[in-house]
């Protein structure tokens, strides 16, 4: 055995570990995008229109994420969740670990099913961490990484004000900032 195997092995593992969070990334990536597509089915049905999604329509083009197509439907059934797209916020405040109250994680399961998916609910703190490492991760490659940098800027809304009147973007008051950021 040489002094460079080990060096080899480590190289192996280091990269491994970057396919896996590369994968990981791709994954949350896709979920955000899964998010995206919900709003857009649930306000289409709020104004009388169904969407239908096919994700990943066309194997030849695996950039092609979704193919969206509206048909205008009279009489459709307004979804209850369309009424909290507008409510929906997220921020970056640290949470203090405390478990879902009783009956929360029952009810966002039943949410799920009704819609047709199922609840992935992570619990133990080693997958949590794990979520979080990915997460950071793709914070970090936002901030990084110029054409995200430029993307993430242009969604970020200075003021309330600026929020309230675009409508969309996030708050940088959201982010949860410290003097140290």
């Amino acid at each position: 055995m040489t002094a460079s195997t080990p060096r080899k092995k480590t190289r192996y593992a280091k990269l491994r570990r970057s396919v896996q969070l590369h994968l990981k990334l791709v994954a949350a990536v896709a979920n955000q995008i899964g998010a995206a597509v919900e709003n857009i089915v649930l306000g289409a049905a709020a104004a009388g229109h169904q969407a239908d999604a096919r994700m990943f329509p066309d194997p030849a083009d695996p950039g092609l994420v979704c193919e969206l197509r509206f048909t205008h439907a009279a009489g459709l059934p307004v979804p209850a969740l369309a009424a909290q797209i507008t409510l929906r916020a997220t921020n970056r405040r640290r949470g203090d670990g405390r478990p879902l109250a009783d009956g929360a994680a029952a009810a966002l399961a039943g949410c799920a099913a009704d819609a047709g998916a199922r609840l992935d609910l992570v619990t133990d703190r080693p997958r949590l961490t794990e979520l979080a490492t990915v997460l950071g991760a793709g914070d970090r490659l936002r901030f990084l990484a110029g054409p995200l940098h430029r993307e993430m800027m242009a969604e970020l809304r200075w003021t309330a004000e600026d929020a309230r009147r675009t409508g969309d973007g996030i708050e940088v008051a959201a982010l949860e900032l410290d003097g140290a950021d």
